[in-house]
């Protein structure tokens, strides 16, 4: 007769088999924040964890860090600090503490306190996140409860953290790729592709929130003329459009390059501040002094309907623009 699993034994196996789910669930990740978002799915059944954070080094020594509390998710930055936790991981100071305010007391250390509407945390795990040799982040697991994890779950923590850190090697990379794939070249502006992705995005949002949404189109009169002096006169001055267009962006909005002459930017804007920027922008470029041949802007403006389709909204801002001819 087969003898019951003792209880550790049990526990240990029940640790690998939501390993395994977890596992599955970075493989699919596209974002850092997906692979920390799926750590925190599992943080309490894997180690009774309320807390988990992923804080990521800047080249400033900063952090930008991703909190999961209970439900609440925060996406904050963090000042460096020599003696805060974060910092004595990867000094290797500090993995494991089973009562953070007697540590804090006796070691002079400095604990983070990212949401103050929750309670503080009682017992901390911390350990890097290594990415081909470079350390790239911290992860974390917290507790309000005191001593309440054991070495095991810090040697549980410590091989999560290498599958953490290959989950965010491949979503660094996907990433990457996808930025290459949906940016032009030239400009540096997103290209047509993502144009199009993010303004089916943009318009599922507003249909459910009804937050104003604003097209703006911009078109470049003169372009194919200015080209005849050389290819590298025509790049510049797309160049300078584009970084003059940039000037203009008001937060919450993303800009694009559809065309050779053509140009597009989703705004959360009512439209009367759009037709000011639109202003602004138009009276900017035509102030400019382009080499060889003049060149001449349109801004078109289109506030989005709820119900109309997308490129009915895009030949209305064209619409706009060609009035201004």
């Amino acid at each position: 007769m087969r003898r019951p699993a003792q209880p550790a034994l049990a526990r240990r196996l029940e640790r690998y088999e939501t390993l395994v789910d977890l596992l599955g669930a970075l493989a699919a990740a596209r974002r850092t924040e997906d692979v920390i978002g799926a750590v925190h799915e599992q943080a309490n059944r894997l180690f009774g964890a309320t807390i988990t954070l992923y804080a990521a080094q800047q080249p400033d020594g900063h952090w930008r860090v991703r909190l999961h509390e209970g439900r609440s998710v925060q996406d904050t930055t963090a000042i460096s600090n020599p003696e805060g936790l974060l910092e004595r991981v990867l000094q290797g100071r500090v993995e494991l503490i089973g009562d953070v305010a007697a540590y804090i007391r006796e070691q002079g250390a400095t604990a983070r306190r990212l949401n103050r509407n929750a309670p503080p945390t009682r017992a901390w795990m911390g350990v890097p996140v290594r990415v081909r040799g470079e350390t790239v982040g911290v992860l974390s697991l917290q507790s309000y409860e005191v001593n309440r994890f054991t070495p095991e779950d810090l040697e549980f923590l410590r091989l999560l953290g290498t599958h953490v850190a290959l989950a965010v090697e491949n979503t660094r990379l996907r990433e990457r790729l996808e930025r290459e794939a949906s940016t032009d070249d030239l400009t540096g502006l997103l290209n047509r592709r993502a144009f199009r992705a993010h303004r089916e995005e943009a318009l599922r949002r507003a249909d459910v929130g009804g937050a104003p949404l604003t097209l703006l189109l911009l078109r470049v009169d003169g372009m194919r003329d200015l080209s005849q002096y050389g290819l590298s006169i025509g790049d510049d001055a797309l160049a300078r459009v584009a970084e003059r267009l940039r000037a203009h962006l008001t937060p919450h909005a993303q800009a694009y390059r559809l065309t050779r002459s053509e140009f597009a930017v989703i705004a959360d804007l009512p439209e009367p501040q759009a037709r000011v920027v639109a202003h602004a922008l138009t009276a900017d470029l035509n102030a400019q002094r382009w080499s060889s041949a003049p060149l001449r802007a349109h801004v078109g403006v289109a506030v989005w309907s709820s119900g109309q389709d997308a490129d009915d909204w895009y030949v209305a801002a064209d619409q706009d623009a060609r009035r201004q001819e």
